[in-house]
């Protein structure tokens, strides 16, 4: 019997692989073989080639990881909750570098400007919150080192608005700023907030900085607004308004994606709409999230948690509270 009958034999009888043979494992990729064909405009691609090239990838690779990051967010399993994981992991990940003596005025406040959140977690940011509401009602300067704060990360704003405010605010009573400031918090509305905005002397309408105050005060009840997070709800708007069963009633579209052209603040228009449904939302979500964790969330720590899934680097998808979901992680605790 020649060799290679010898070998056909042991295959039949069974005995193909020797107890000295070599076993190596052989990961194979399911090809792509699908193309789909996108016509955009020069502009949109040049925008997406501009936020390929930040990520370090091509801008067809990123908007594969787009579509894909969709797909994910669309097709998800309805026995469990596949969102409150990366709710939580998000809340733990928040990151807000901020070092105050950076403000160019700070060595004429002796005294302020010298916290240094970095790596600026949560707890380091709830530090500097509890900083200000034990300060704020008697000393103006914390005042200005929170609006520092809020503008830390766009470089070419944050020490001229800084000064702008600080001459306006002069050495007005921080009492008047507090007492304006809880106005507001007790009666939530448009007419309180721009009282309390008026106070600032900002040269037009734009809303940010000075609602930022509220959530310093009361983070319990009230959010931060920025760009970065009314974007994220205008992206994610159609899926949290029809799957997020509980507070998908709070939810309202911003009029418009910020970096597209026109505006680029928040402004007193947008009050009314997406400013009260992001702050009922958030309130709404901080309930849920308690509810199915245990821990305790406030409606900041919601506007936390999408701020940091936004984050360029590491962003995160979060998935909607589907009421079935919830109530089977709520027996599964």
């Amino acid at each position: 019997m020649d060799d290679i009958e010898r070998r056909v034999k042991r295959i039949e009888e069974g005995e193909a692989w020797d107890e000295t043979d070599e076993v190596v494992e052989v990961e194979v990729k399911r090809p792509l073989d699908k193309v789909i064909p996108v016509r955009l405009s020069s502009e949109k691609w040049e925008e997406l080639r501009r936020e390929a090239r930040e990520l370090g990838i091509g801008p067809t690779t990123l908007a594969r990881m787009w579509i894909l990051e969709k797909l994910r967010q669309v097709i998800v399993p309805e026995a469990i909750e596949p969102g409150v994981s990366a709710w939580t992991r998000c809340l733990d990940m928040y990151s807000f570098p901020v070092d105050l003596a950076d403000f160019r005025m700070a060595d004429q406040f002796v005294g302020y400007f010298r916290h240094r959140l970095v790596p600026g977690t949560r707890a380091q940011t709830r530090a500097f919150e509890d900083y200000f509401r034990q300060s704020a009602p008697n000393h103006i300067e914390p005042w200005y080192e929170v609006v520092f704060w809020k503008l830390y990360g766009r470089a070419n704003l944050r020490d001229v608005t800084t000064e702008r405010i600080i001459e306006y605010l002069g050495r007005r009573d921080p009492r008047e700023l507090w007492e304006a400031c809880m106005a507001y918090i007790e009666a939530p509305a448009r007419d309180t907030f721009k009282r309390f905005h008026a106070l600032f002397g900002l040269r037009g309408p734009a809303i940010a900085v000075v609602a930022t105050f509220p959530a310093f005060v009361d983070p319990e009840r009230f959010p931060m607004i920025d760009r970065r997070t009314s974007n994220w709800v205008y992206d994610h708007y159609d899926t949290f308004s029809t799957r997020n069963v509980r507070c998908r009633q709070h939810l309202v579209r911003p009029r418009r994606r910020f970096g597209n052209g026109g505006p680029n603040v928040l402004t007193l228009p947008d009050f009314d709409g997406f400013v009260v449904g992001w702050i009922n939302w958030c309130r709404c979500m901080a309930a849920e999230l308690t509810r199915l964790t245990s821990n305790k969330w406030r409606a900041r720590d919601v506007e936390m948690a999408v701020f940091q899934a936004t984050d360029r680097k590491q962003p995160v998808i979060l998935s909607p509270l589907s009421e079935r979901g919830s109530l089977a992680l709520a027996h599964a605790m």
